[in-house]
């Protein structure tokens, strides 16, 4: 299971760049938001070997969608100027996020259960797509139109 977590990571690194090129990189984070709140409906469909499995599998698939996208669109805010401070605030929340995050999953296992941590994890998901799929439509209303 952790392999197939792993793999689903990474792996889709070889292609995302190219993804994103093809479809734009909110659809591509959208995506990222979608699977991950698929994992949360296998999650809490059962706890067998099967739904580890796929869960873990779309987990790391969504994560890369999400991170990929949300580090390609990061590129297009700042100046070169200002890029190492960016990237460096950029990076420390992230990891900062995913350490507490680790730090306090087990107390939070114990505490809310299962099905709450999933549950809770639905609107997170929803904000993520909703936010994409906002600035997706945002992006081609004020869009120059086109040249006739």
């Amino acid at each position: 299971v952790i392999q197939a977590h792993i793999i689903g990571m990474f792996l889709p690194s070889f292609f995302t760049g190219h993804l994103i090129q093809r479809v734009g990189v909110l659809p591509v984070i959208a995506a990222g938001g979608l699977i991950e709140a698929c994992c949360a409906i296998v999650n809490l469909s059962g706890v067998g070997f099967g739904n580890f499995l796929i869960a873990n599998m779309l987990v790391g698939v969504g994560w890369n969608f999400a991170y990929v996208g949300g580090s390609t669109l990061l590129t297009t805010t700042y100046t070169s100027s200002e890029r190492a401070k960016v990237q460096a605030s950029h990076d420390f929340t992230v990891y900062a996020a995913t350490a507490t995050a680790a730090a306090l999953s087990g107390i939070l296992a114990a505490k809310a259960g299962w099905f709450v941590i999933h549950v809770a994890g639905l609107p997170l998901m929803a904000i993520i797509t909703g936010a994409a799929v906002w600035l997706l439509l945002h992006e081609r209303r004020t869009a120059p139109a086109p040249a006739e």
